[in-house]
C-alpha cells in the first residue's frame, strides 16, 4: 500500500484543532521518520550475455519500507507505491574477462527508458551508478549491465542496489 502525504492546512483565527486535523500532522511526521526506501543484494552470481544489456536481478532484502522490491517476481524491478523524488544507487562487479572495451551500468525505468549510464573500463571490472529522478506511481526502475568481452560473463553476488525516497514534488 502506498504512503500518502497530505498537506497540512494553514490555520487561521477561531479554528479549533481536531482529530483529523492531528492525524494529518502525524501522518506527515510518520511519513518522515520511515521514508520509502529499500536495499536489495543478489547472493548469487549471474550471466550478463556479451554486447547485451540484462537487467540485474536481487533475491534479498536488507529492507524495504514500502514493498518496493519483490524477492519472488520481476526481481529486477523496484516498483514505486509512493511518488515522488528518488535517490538510486547499484554496485556491481563483472568478471570472466579483462577483453572487450567497455563495462556499462545504467539506470532503466519502465523497461525503455534510459536515465543514466556509467562506464568502466574491463581492468576495473566494477562499476558503479547513482542518480536523482522524480519517479510517478507504479513506475519501476532496473539497474542494467552491459559487456563487450566477446564471451558470456558473470556479476558477482555481492551486488547491491538501493532506492531511497527524497521527497515530494508538491
Amino acid at each position: 500500500m502506498a504512503k500518502t502525504y497530505t498537506a497540512a492546512g494553514s490555520a487561521v483565527a477561531g479554528d479549533v484543532y481536531t482529530a483529523a486535523a492531528h492525524n494529518v500532522i502525524v501522518t506527515d511526521i510518520n511519513n518522515t521518520i520511515v521514508p520509502p526506501a529499500c536495499v536489495a543484494t543478489a547472493g548469487a552470481t549471474q550471466n550478463i550475455v556479451n554486447t547485451t544489456y540484462t537487467a540485474l536481478t536481487f533475491s534479498a532484502e536488507q529492507f524495504d519500507t514500502d514493498a518496493i522490491h519483490d524477492t519472488s517476481t520481476n526481481t529486477s524491478r523496484f516498483t514505486i507505491t509512493t511518488p515522488g523524488i528518488y535517490q538510486m544507487n547499484a554496485w556491481v562487479g563483472v568478471s570472466g574477462s579483462n577483453a572487450g572495451t567497455l563495462r556499462i551500468c545504467a539506470i532503466r525505468t519502465n523497461g525503455t527508458n534510459y536515465l543514466w549510464y556509467s562506464l568502466s573500463t574491463p581492468t576495473l571490472n566494477s562499476i558503479n551508478i547513482s542518480g536523482v529522478y522524480n519517479l510517478a506511481l507504479n513506475d519501476y526502475v532496473e539497474f542494467m549491465v552491459y559487456q563487450d568481452s566477446g564471451i558470456t560473463m558473470t556479476a558477482n553476488a555481492d551486488r547491491i542496489a538501493s532506492i531511497y525516497f527524497i521527497g515530494r514534488t508538491s
